[in-house]
């Protein structure tokens, strides 16, 4: 397959701009392979460095639709979704990420791969047969069956979720008084429209747990996430932040951890 009509999509915003550094440093460094790279961003004049071509959006709107406003000048047929706060922290598994965006290309009925698994997820593991030799399974019950972590889409598929998506901020909307969500976040409410229209797989290889949520991901080893509540998440990932931190030269506490 020609990796030119697969790319790599990256949300982010400015004041998460110090985690640029870390994890721009390390997509460089750990997967230089992905030509094709964009970074949705509200405005800036950070230099992201060769290779990225930056899409602005509306910081004053919500996240459907600042995506949405960015996604027409996205061509490829194949994306890797990615956020800022994903930081690689050993190298990904790349021949798998290519056989895996081949068997999309092959297999039409296949709309998205996940490359982390939720905890709570249901799933079925796929007959060698039909899987090119890779730990796919079917997502047979899932709360995440639409995620906003690492995965490998078919372009016009993730556009027709946003589409169908109601308007949403991508964290909900929080009530200052209870510190409860008011007002359902984009991931939760995508969930119909891609349950709907979609059908999508899990890469899996027994993965230990990490956390209560999920497990870790050998085909694309990153945090998930750096950031908890705009705190670094120190209670799950000390082992591989703190090196990334020191390495960076990025000073915890400006942000505090968790």
């Amino acid at each position: 397959m020609n990796l030119d009509n697969f790319c790599l999509i990256i949300s982010t915003v400015t004041k998460c701009g110090d985690l640029w550094p870390m994890f721009f440093g390390q997509l460089d460094k750990l997967l230089p392979e992905i030509k094709k790279k964009y970074v949705l961003v509200d405005k800036t004049d950070y230099d992201f460095g060769d290779g990225y071509e930056v899409i602005f959006y509306d910081g004053k709107k919500k996240y459907r639709e600042q995506l949405l406003d960015c996604f027409p000048q996205i061509k490829e047929e194949y994306c890797l979704y990615l956020q800022e706060d994903y930081v690689l922290y050993k190298q990904p598994n790349w021949q798998h990420i290519k056989n895996l965006i081949e068997y999309l290309n092959n297999n039409k009925k296949i709309d998205f791969v996940k490359l982390i698994r939720s905890s709570l997820d249901k799933i079925e593991l796929i007959p060698e047969s039909q899987s090119i030799n890779l730990p796919l399974y079917d997502i047979v019950e899932s709360n995440t069956y639409y995620t906003q972590q690492p995965t490998i889409w078919k372009f016009s598929k993730l556009v027709k979720i946003f589409e169908d998506t109601p308007s949403s901020h991508i964290g909900g909307v929080i009530n200052e008084t209870s510190g409860k969500n008011k007002e359902l976040h984009f991931e939760e409410l995508a969930n119909k429209s891609c349950k709907e229209n979609c059908t999508g797989l899990l890469y899996y290889d027994n993965e230990p747990k990490r956390g209560l949520y999920h497990h870790d991901s050998d085909i694309f080893p990153f945090i998930a996430s750096a950031l908890v509540r705009g705190k670094w998440n120190l209670s799950e990932y000390s082992n591989e932040l703190i090196p990334l931190v020191l390495e960076y030269n990025i000073d915890l506490s400006l942000r505090g951890g968790l």
